[in-house]
């Protein structure tokens, strides 16, 4: 920083005494070389400022990094700075290492680790991100959750082109050097510009946002795909998880809020949706090992494109019908009216001058083959094209016992080239869902389990959760979260029966993460 910036000044070399003073209340910034000031900047500093640790550099220059300096016990004048390499900018040693490649090898590694890293204030890095996928490294939805989850912590993150809100696809390694201030509250915006799922932002954020130490309530617009396939739906995050965390969490049911503005199918993304959050003070432990009886069903059904909404106003008849052949007519079955939440995004109406720009470019499409076009143009009459012809419905159906359990199950059918998409397929694959996630013994569903882990870790007392037996929709999602829940907490699960058969209960002693009021 100094050498860029002031080159003409004195540079730094081996053996030299560094010293950086900044005031918090002015902004100024002061260096000193060996003791004495060699330049000092007025009002530098426009945004929240940190403590600093002056570090060792192989380049010309002295390069600052926020970092966790802890005062031990004998007092600050105890404390030594200890003589470290920067690699490629990036303080290697000392930063906990997480290995994207174990076990799913997939998003969720990078999900985990990013929480906790911003709620416990530890600098992280991430290699072999994804590496278990067909197309590893960060994704656009990994890299926008990474921005995320940055900001709430006002942290730093490398690749540094994630700061600004680049998206570095293909990028196998990640750094987070949370801020020392911890998680902060206000609004935050985060879009992937994809269809990559929303809810899959929310997974990394969520923790940070609801037992972060910061008083302020924080408000989440996320942009990208709302119902997308090997994903949590929206619907599944408002009807599931949030109640899960009032009713056996503690959480006060006002704390958490969803809307969906409007839904985002794949592959044109989007969708948006607004998340608020009201930070608690902590997490009770929860106590979920009986089943009960089931009381209830609750659904909704939703489309998109060519023909999904039809299909979705059609499977409700056909879902009821079938949910009382499976649980009996006994039960009380209830759906949320179909609405249209597919409003064109804003700046895509016909009546707007870039609507008016692209119908002028589209009657010109077929006349000179395009020219005169953009590219942006192009791109945008062929997703047009694309979206006319291919349609997304689904329905999410949770059960509800006399316990409060609630169990999930979901359908997503999308096709293409004027296929179209069935009334039948959207409820039979819904229904099928549910019942083989009831069969499967558990006080949750399997996609629920591996999300409560992390609040079971950060809870205060002894959690206890009936974890369901293997099926046709098991994964390494649970043994993932809870392999690297333990790694970065420092907390036990144990697993009496083992997590490859079941049903079993999943216990943990949590660490009591609650904030702390000044």
């Amino acid at each position: 920083m100094h050498g860029e910036k002031m080159r003409n000044q004195p540079q730094y070399s081996d053996g030299d005494v560094v010293g950086v003073s900044v005031d918090m209340g002015s902004g100024d910034i002061q260096f000193f070389l060996n003791g004495a000031c060699v330049i000092s900047w007025r009002s530098a500093l426009r945004g929240p400022c940190f403590p600093f640790a002056c570090m060792k550099h192989t380049g010309p220059a002295a390069i600052l990094l926020q970092y966790w300096l802890t005062l031990d016990s004998a007092g600050p004048d105890k404390v030594r700075l200890i003589d470290k390499e920067v690699v490629g900018g990036c303080a290697a040693p000392e930063l906990p290492l997480v290995d994207g490649s174990l076990l799913e090898g997939g998003g969720q590694v990078l999900r985990v680790a990013l929480a906790f890293g911003a709620l416990l204030g530890r600098p992280l890095h991430v290699h072999s991100i994804r590496a278990g996928r067909t197309k590893p490294g960060l994704g656009h939805q990994h890299s926008t959750g990474a921005k995320l989850v940055a900001d709430l912590c006002d942290g730093l993150v490398r690749p540094e082109l994630i700061q600004y809100g680049g998206h570095c696809e293909g990028s196998s390694e990640l750094f987070l050097w949370p801020g020392v201030k911890g998680m902060r509250g206000g609004e935050f915006m985060a879009d992937t510009h994809t269809a990559g799922a929303v809810t899959l932002l929310l997974q990394a954020a969520l923790p940070c946002a609801l037992v972060g130490p910061h008083l302020q309530p924080v408000t989440l617009t996320l942009r990208g795909g709302t119902n997308v396939r090997g994903s949590p739906s929206v619907d599944y995050v408002r009807m599931v998880l949030f109640p899960l965390l009032c009713h056996f969490f503690g959480v006060p049911k006002e704390n958490l809020g969803l809307t969906v503005r409007r839904r985002g199918f794949y592959p044109a993304g989007g969708g948006e949706v607004v998340v608020t959050v009201v930070p608690a003070r902590g997490l009770t432990a929860c106590t979920l090992v009986n089943r009960g009886a089931p009381v209830a069903i609750e659904g909704v059904a939703y489309g998109g494109g060519a023909g999904g909404l039809r299909a979705a106003r059609d499977a409700v008849a056909l879902a009821r019908k079938l949910l009382h052949t499976r649980f009996g007519d006994g039960i009380e079955v209830s759906f949320s009216p179909v609405q249209d939440e597919q409003q064109p995004a804003a700046g895509r109406g016909r009546g707007t001058a870039k609507g008016r720009r692209q119908q002028a470019a589209a009657a010109e499409w077929g006349g000179d083959g395009g020219r005169g076009m953009t590219f942006k143009e192009r791109r945008v009459l062929a997703n047009e094209a694309r979206e006319r012809t291919s349609g997304a419905a689904g329905m999410q159906l949770v059960l509800r016992t006399t316990t409060g359990c609630l169990i999930a199950g979901d359908s997503l059918i999308e096709s293409s080239g004027g296929a179209g998409v069935t009334a039948a397929e959207v409820a039979e694959a819904a229904v099928s869902r549910l019942a083989e996630a009831w069969d499967s013994g558990g006080c949750v569903c399997e996609y629920t389990m591996d999300q409560l882990a992390i609040f079971m870790a950060l809870a205060q007392g002894h959690s206890r959760v009936l974890c369901p037996r293997t099926s046709s929709i098991s994964s390494q999602h649970l043994p993932t979260a809870i392999h690297f829940t333990q790694l970065l907490c420092g907390v036990q699960f144990v697993v009496p029966g083992g997590l490859a058969r079941g049903p079993n209960v999943v216990e943990c002693d949590g660490i009591g993460f609650a904030r702390v009021d000044k």
